[in-house]
């Protein structure tokens, strides 16, 4: 019931963030990073979401999402697989510092990792068929 609530307002501030213009421009800043691993622009918001507050969330965010509007099998799989490799950025990060890490170095080492791997996960999913990948509704 709970996640419920959480996943309603979070689609209500995706909402919000969409009518007031700050998804584009969201988009534009993220346009370079978003090309470079092979993720639609339409699933970005929701992306950025589950990058901060978690794969729970990210994820329940992008079913829903899929639910309403229709959404490409593969930006899906490229948005799961990113957000399962950059999730939690704040809280992560947070616990990592108090555990004596430094910021920059934590936040930049998984970055440049969560990149490599999208760039060769991406490449590989462009060549393996997509009815071998994705489940049709047909």
């Amino acid at each position: 019931m709970v996640i419920s609530l959480v996943v309603l307002a979070l689609v209500v501030l995706l909402e919000i963030m969409d009518r007031l213009g700050i998804t584009r421009m969201l988009e534009r800043i993220m346009s370079p990073l978003v090309k470079l691993i092979g993720i639609s622009p339409k699933v970005m918001p929701i992306t950025l979401i589950g990058m901060t507050l978690g794969l729970a969330y990210g994820g329940g965010l992008i079913v829903a999402q899929s639910r309403e509007k229709p959404l490409e099998g593969r930006d899906i799989f490229l948005s799961l697989a990113f957000l399962s490799l950059f999730h939690s950025i704040i809280e992560d990060h947070l616990l990592m510092i108090a555990m004596g890490a430094h910021w920059f170095w934590i936040f930049i080492l998984r970055l440049v990792f969560t990149l490599g791997l999208m760039i060769l996960i991406k490449h590989l999913s462009n060549k393996i068929p997509s009815k071998y990948l994705f489940k049709t509704t047909e």
